[in-house]
């Protein structure tokens, strides 16, 4: 039976969107996968173990520390000059005792998939040290280190 404009007619067809509507966003909310334990921002810029390991290795073997540092190293010197680091001037990094440590504090983060940055900061002496790892060819390098300000 069809009526006018305003009847039947047009009663059925809302019905029938609304049914369509309601079927697909049950479709939708049943289909999508359960989510992991960790957003997919925290597994990205979590550090690895593998990278905790090269770290440990880089500051007690010098020779392991020479071959995973990019020479020449530019960084920006105390009067905001360009000086830059050499494998004869390098001075071997040793590791800091952070967990013993009542002035220094360190922080990781990541800069896109490949680089970890990393922080050296003492706020009660207002100091920072600033080293940046990259993965090239399956090995990590030390590309960026910016010594103490």
């Amino acid at each position: 039976m069809t009526y006018t404009f305003n009847g039947w007619e047009n009663t059925f067809w809302y019905t029938l969107n609304l049914s369509k509507s309601i079927i697909f966003c049950l479709l939708l909310l049943f289909s999508c996968k359960p989510s992991s334990s960790e957003p997919a921002e925290e597994q990205e810029s979590r550090i690895s173990d593998e990278f905790l390991s090269f770290y440990d290795r880089y500051h007690a073997d010098s020779a392991f520390q020479w071959e995973h540092t990019l020479f020449p190293l530019p960084y920006l010197g105390q009067k905001r000059e360009i000086t830059v680091w050499t494998s004869e001037n390098w001075v071997m990094h040793q590791p800091i005792d952070i967990e013993n440590s009542k002035i220094f504090e360190r922080s990781f983060y990541r800069m896109g998939k490949t680089i970890i940055g990393e922080e050296i900061t003492s706020p009660s002496l207002n100091l920072k040290i600033e080293r940046r790892w990259k993965k090239t060819q399956n090995q990590w390098m030390l590309i960026y280190y910016d010594p103490l300000d």
